[in-house]
């Protein structure tokens, strides 16, 4: 079968299942071999038509009518494969043509500026010297089918840039949520330590004892350890260590605001208090609330 007026309007690609699909309408001027020897009644659009075969010239009606307006299509959709900015370039119409006018048919010799152009790009030769060759022999081409089998050109990703951001958009910040190790670029490295020999238990360590004096002003620097308001960091997962950072065998501590660290320790402050310090700060901030709703209260009654 032949349809007779193939054009940007009379075929149409629809989706079905995903996959594109191609339909064809108007036939109006539709060939069949039980049609053979009888006359069509359009010729077609002029921008797919060979310009041999249109009024006062009458075309063929055959099997073989749609080749020319076949080749026009397929070349300009090799070529905006390759192109896509040609579409917009050449001012092409939905309704009216596609990459190729009446006018460039009817000059071949030299070629039109657009002939040129398309046959300038990679793999196109073929196919616009084959359209050429049937306009100047007042023939149709071979069929789309052989050529393409003759000359393939792999289909090419066209590059589509990227859309410049809507004004007034802020791109969101990048969080990362991956655990990390304190750094102290400008802390001292950590003095090196030698254990003291064992005590008897007869005798306990001195900060043990029942005599210790309560913290004041003026001994709080002098204190001695208590492992009471300081407690070792719980174990935590190896992470890299940061240059300048603490080193594997340097023990990381949890520091109430009470008791200042032994000496070499690393410092990991973690916010820890006391239980009578908790429990002070509970108890005023309770007193504060207290007040606060006797003041509404009081307000409120008068």
């Amino acid at each position: 079968m032949a349809h007779g007026d193939l054009d940007l309007t009379n075929v149409l690609v629809q989706t079905r299942d995903g996959l594109p699909h191609l339909r064809l309408i108007d036939y109006d001027n539709l060939w069949i071999p039980p049609l053979a020897g009888r006359h069509q009644t359009e010729n077609g659009h002029e921008h797919f038509q060979h310009p041999a075969f249109l009024p006062p010239n009458e075309r063929p009606y055959t099997a073989e009518m749609d080749r020319f307006a076949a080749l026009v299509i397929y070349l300009s959709l090799l070529a905006l494969n390759q192109q896509p900015q040609v579409y917009d370039d050449w001012e092409a119409d939905e309704s009216s043509f596609l990459l190729l006018l009446r006018s460039d048919y009817q000059q071949i010799a030299p070629l039109s500026p657009r002939l040129a152009y398309l046959r300038a790009m990679p793999g196109l030769a073929p196919y616009v010297d084959a359209l050429v060759a049937s306009l100047a022999e007042q023939r149709m081409p071979a069929p789309v089918t052989a050529l393409a089998r003759d000359f393939p050109i792999p289909l090419i990703a066209p590059h589509r840039p990227v859309p410049p951001a809507p004004v007034g958009h802020r791109p969101r910040p990048q969080v990362d949520l991956r655990p990390r190790v304190m750094a102290f670029p400008d802390a001292p490295p950590p003095a090196i330590r030698t254990p003291s020999p064992a005590q008897p238990a007869s005798h306990p360590p001195p900060h043990l004892g029942t005599g210790i004096a309560p913290l004041t002003p003026s001994n709080r620097n002098q204190a001695p350890h208590r492992p009471s308001a300081m407690r070792k960091a719980p174990s935590l997962p190896e992470l890299p260590i940061h240059a300048g950072g603490p080193t594997p065998h340097t023990p990381l501590y949890a520091i109430s605001d009470m008791t200042p660290p032994p000496p070499g320790a690393r410092p990991l402050f973690v916010g820890t208090i006391s239980l009578p310090v908790a429990l002070r700060r509970i108890g005023l901030i309770a007193l504060i609330t207290l007040i606060l709703v006797l003041a509404l209260a009081i307000s409120f009654h008068h």
